[in-house]
């Protein structure tokens, strides 16, 4: 993910840092993490193939396959992550909108669901969840519910990140080690690690989480970009088995045009909100007999 050529977090005299989002100019006057193409070098089509992903996890030793590729998709030109039980959480940055699911099915929000997630001191965390019309014969309506992390955060924990952002672009050229921006869109798929844990809340504009970042390497080749805010962290949990949401892509530091090596994606604690989304965990969809 690429922002100005500023360097974040801007560190104030509070105990808080600012970021750079990756919201699409045409949405947002601000880039912030809403959709990333995640830069993984490499081939560019196995990046955004869930068969590919499914071989890069069994040769990483991972022996549970990851059964959630269909629950993320894009709202606009950024990120949205199908929670189950008809609901979609994404960066508040992005806020609630159709969503288009990888099989091509647009959904639109039910009114009135939007929600939004106060910290413990009434600031507002960079996450929103709502609901979306759905049809019982709608591929999403059959999906599983994804679980919450149930391990906190660790330095060195691998992530899977998939967003529906920018690509890389083969011919493309940055001034530092790296790799250019890309302009198209679609939902891909790289692996990280957790780098940094944050004590301190991360600024995106008016908002306000706690979270943690991976950080762009040539050894650690997937950084988020462009469309990518509102993807999704998972990790996998070996004592339960399971793969589990473990974060938001809010945000990246990088320069614009291009993702750095060193650079960071950003990435919000939904698990802090455990309990206003167990409404997720203990609903049904909102079957509608025809959509409105």
């Amino acid at each position: 993910m690429r922002e100005s050529s500023s360097k974040f977090p801007l560190m104030s005299s509070a105990p808080r840092f600012s970021l750079r989002c990756l919201l699409v100019p045409v949405l947002f006057s601000v880039v912030q993490s809403s959709a990333f193409a995640l830069i993984a070098p490499g081939d560019l089509e196995a990046s955004s193939s869930e068969p590919a992903l499914h071989e890069a996890l069994r040769r990483s030793g991972y022996q549970v396959s990851f059964p959630y590729w269909k629950h993320v998709g894009q709202i606009e030109r950024s990120t949205g992550v199908y929670l189950g039980g008809g609901y979609v959480l994404t960066a508040a940055h992005v806020g609630a909108g159709s969503f288009r699911s990888c099989d091509g099915g647009i959904y639109p929000v039910v009114p009135e669901s939007v929600k939004f997630f106060r910290n413990r001191d009434g600031s507002t965390a960079d996450l929103c969840l709502f609901r979306i019309q759905l049809l019982e014969s709608d591929p999403l309506a059959k999906l599983p519910t994804i679980p919450l992390a149930t391990l906190p955060p660790r330095r060195g924990r691998e992530l899977l990140l998939i967003g529906g952002g920018a690509s890389w672009k083969r011919d493309g050229k940055s001034e530092k080690p790296g790799f250019a921006w890309g302009d198209d869109y679609r939902v891909r798929w790289g692996l990280n690690a957790i780098q940094e844990i944050y004590s301190a809340p991360m600024l995106t504009h008016e908002f306000e989480s706690y979270g943690f970042a991976t950080r762009f390497s040539a050894s650690n080749q997937c950084q988020a970009a462009p469309g990518d805010s509102g993807g999704a962290a998972f990790h996998f949990n070996p004592r339960e088995r399971r793969w589990e949401l473990a974060g938001v892509i809010v945000a990246v530091d990088s320069e614009f045009g291009a993702a750095s090596f060193g650079n960071q994606t950003y990435i919000a604690d939904p698990v802090l909100f455990r309990r206003d989304l167990a409404v997720v965990q203990s609903s049904r969809p909102a079957i509608l007999a025809v959509r409105p």
